[in-house]
């Protein structure tokens, strides 16, 4: 069974430049995050929630400008991973998270690659 798992992950290939910056982010951007950025992307998450369409439109609109940037998933997922963060952020951020998986994700036959 292990190796069918071994296998399974031989099929999901990502582009060699994906990888590299993948690495290069990993230990790097999740860690660089300051605390007022995820301050920031916490109160930009509350936004996408409360209720006032422009406010919640704005706030998406700064949201995936943000996402264009290197390391954007690591910082999402360090900020949820956090204990501090409040469980309405966390869900609006878990929402966002599979939405930003989505729109980046392309599954073609047996092969998925996420682009850049």
């Amino acid at each position: 069974q292990a190796t069918d798992s071994v296998h399974a992950a031989a099929h999901i290939a990502a582009p060699r430049r994906w990888r590299s910056s993948v690495l290069a982010v990993g230990s790097a951007a999740a860690m660089a995050a300051s605390p007022a950025q995820m301050a920031q992307l916490g109160q930009l998450l509350t936004q996408t929630t409360s209720g006032n369409t422009q406010s919640m439109q704005a706030a998406t609109e700064q949201l995936r400008a943000a996402e264009a940037q290197p390391g954007f998933g690591l910082i999402l997922l360090e900020m949820l991973r956090g204990a501090s963060v409040d469980a309405g952020v966390r869900q609006a951020g878990a929402i966002y998270f599979k939405n930003y998986i989505r729109r980046h994700w392309s599954a073609e036959g047996a092969a998925a690659v996420i682009s850049p």
